[in-house]
């Protein structure tokens, strides 16, 4: 399978080994060893800049994984509610750490995270010794983020509220972990888009209806005088 909204993780522990990422170009494939034998904790941070769109255009999910430390292991999958709202032949494409976009598929996304996603970041000075240092992973620099999810809409996709899910998996090499997080999208239909002006020009009949109706009553009282003025 190669398959937003700001909010908290869940975590699940559990017991695994050893091993790590260290080339975009086949992270889904292959680890390498890693040196890195400290604990490690993080929790995915979501955050969707395109809660509404219409059918057919391009939905933006940027990702953020909040924490420390290096990862023994780890893999990232994303799955959607369903794959027929994605356009089929044109998915759209995710950006991982600087790397050249990847390509996705209708169904969903797996992938292995490299390392470098999760040193520390240079952007800003050291904290002092009580403190924790920023890690790229939490980080964006000039429009770039560490994870950048375009996904294209089909033209024909229904109208209505999908989810996507994001299920960050990890080991410290002494126990595993999981964060997951899901953020919703929604698709307006011809009426959620067009409804103002319907209510417009609704109310607008409305109001001339009014008035036709108020000037011929006038009118008509008009003529029932000057008819009675006429007899006397």
């Amino acid at each position: 399978m190669a398959m937003g909204t700001l909010t908290t993780s869940k975590h699940v522990q559990g017991k695994i080994e050893t091993s790590f990422p260290s080339d975009i170009n086949d992270i889904a494939f292959a680890n390498s060893q890693s040196d890195n034998n400290s604990n490690c904790v993080y929790s995915l941070v979501i955050r969707n800049t395109t809660p509404t769109i219409k059918a057919g255009e391009t939905l933006e999910i940027e990702v953020f994984i909040s924490g420390y430390g290096i990862p023994s292991k780890n893999k990232l999958n994303i799955f959607w509610t369903s794959p027929y709202v994605i356009d089929p032949n044109n998915p759209g494409t995710i950006e991982i750490g600087g790397y050249k976009p990847i390509g996705l598929d209708p169904n969903g996304f797996i992938t292995v995270l490299p390392s470098e996603i999760f040193s520390i970041s240079t952007i800003i000075k050291p904290p002092p010794d009580y403190g924790l240092p920023l890690v790229r992973s939490e980080t964006s620099l000039s429009g770039k983020y560490p994870i950048l999810l375009k996904l294209n809409t089909s033209k024909t996709a229904p109208s209505g509220d999908y989810d996507i899910t994001f299920v960050f998996t990890y080991s410290d090499n002494q126990s595993m972990y999981q964060s997951y997080e899901t953020t919703q999208f929604h698709i307006s239909s011809l009426w959620e888009r067009n409804q103002l002006w319907i209510t417009i020009t609704a109310a607008s009949i409305a109001f001339v209806s009014l008035i036709i109706t108020t000037t011929v009553g006038i009118w008509n009282l008009n003529i029932n005088l000057k008819k009675q003025k006429t007899k006397h």
